[in-house]
């Protein structure tokens, strides 16, 4: 069964990270996700 076997390969990283100190949080990023950056809007400044 692939997904137990990807739950292996799983577990035996997070065990690495652990032993390393690695605090691993990532995510996979896809292209078509949309961005959670906040765009900021320059006005020009009256002199």
């Amino acid at each position: 069964d692939i997904r137990m076997c990807m739950a292996l390969i799983t577990a035996r990283e997070q065990e690495l990270a652990d032993e390393q100190g690695i605090n691993n949080l990532d995510r996979p990023h896809y292209s078509d996700e949309p961005s959670q950056t906040v765009p900021l809007h320059y006005s020009k400044k009256i002199h």
